[in-house]
């Protein structure tokens, strides 16, 4: 759960800011598109935890936030049409959990801020052939460089 207690944290942050423009302005409601690689039940309880964080913040689902979910159910060659559609929607900000995920949303949009969840090297992700990472071979890549960089070539 503390990869959501950050992800809320930035998302404060940059929901926060439009709150002190000018209180007389109509609200408007706030779009987070999230792309997940793995299940919705496998996440169930974080998002959860998401929600209740950015309830407490002020932002409501249905008032002034729209949450997009999408999940791939560990199917990785879904990633780049469902970061598409997420796209799409014409989100204020992409949360992606994983780090195909996020290779996804990084290859969908140049210009929706992406904050990402993910354990490992982030630099070492980066790198790696998109193709690669959403062929299901996203833990290979960081893995296989580290040791090719170690062994002799002739």
């Amino acid at each position: 759960m503390p990869f959501f207690r950050l992800a809320a944290l930035v998302a404060a942050l940059f929901f926060a800011a439009p709150l002190g423009v000018d209180a007389q302005q109509a609200e408007r409601s706030v779009r987070v598109g999230i792309l997940g690689a793995g299940t919705p039940a496998g996440t169930d309880r974080n998002i959860q935890a998401f929600r209740q964080r950015l309830r407490e913040l002020g932002w409501i689902e249905g008032q002034n936030l729209v949450l997009d979910l999408r999940f791939v159910d560990n199917k990785y060659d879904r990633l780049p049409g469902l970061a598409a559609d997420i796209v799409a929607l014409k989100p204020d900000v992409f949360f992606s959990v994983a780090a195909a995920a996020t290779v996804a949303a990084a290859g969908a949009t140049a210009t929706i801020p992406i904050v990402f969840e993910m354990l490992g090297d982030a630099l070492s992700w980066a790198s790696c052939p998109t193709s690669r990472v959403l062929a299901g071979m996203s833990r290979a890549c960081p893995a296989s460089r580290r040791s090719s960089a170690g062994s002799a070539s002739s």
